[in-house]
């Protein structure tokens, strides 16, 4: 048996969004459109990630780094933000959609997959070179830019400090 219980007396009228005149708001899902990144052409986001040093052997690669590196950076975009989300997002996503990140067979890269990449990529020059490319995107005309910083866990030791992502 489960048995449930408010943990407040007006619990349901604080989880609950309401307009000012007591209507409740219809919820809205975020959409995520990749297929709208301007991830291929001249200045795309593609194009950035191809200059990135490829960090694992050449045998046994089945997507190309920048595959993946888009496919990461649009399930970010999309709202996920562990490995095992960001994996689970490219499975749901359409073959067409994966074609556009630059999967070849329309097929999503592994969780395992992911996670042996990320360990391996360069992450000061994958920050720095999106970090430039978001910065040559964006026009800022009075208008304020919302910055989040943090730090990688367990990428310090007692010799080395830990990294640190904008």
């Amino acid at each position: 048996a489960v048995f449930r219980y408010p943990l407040h007396r007006r619990a349901r009228e604080r989880l609950v969004p309401v307009e000012d005149d007591g209507v409740k708001k219809p919820e809205r899902a975020v959409r995520f459109d990749p297929s709208a990144v301007p991830l291929i052409g001249e200045g795309g986001l593609y194009e950035v990630f191809e200059r990135i040093p490829e960090c694992r052997k050449a045998r046994g690669i089945r997507f190309k780094l920048p595959a993946i590196l888009s496919v990461a950076a649009c399930a970010v975009l999309a709202g996920q933000k562990s490995v095992a989300t960001i994996a689970h997002w490219a499975r749901e996503q359409d073959p067409e959609i994966l074609r556009h990140l630059g999967c070849r067979r329309g097929l999503a890269p592994s969780e395992t997959t992911l996670r042996r990449v990320f360990r391996a990529v360069d992450l000061a020059e994958f920050d720095r070179r999106v970090g430039a490319w978001f910065a040559s995107r964006q026009t800022l005309a009075g208008q304020g830019l919302a910055m989040d910083g943090k730090t990688v866990r367990g990428s310090g030791n007692r010799d080395t400090p830990a990294t640190h992502l904008v």
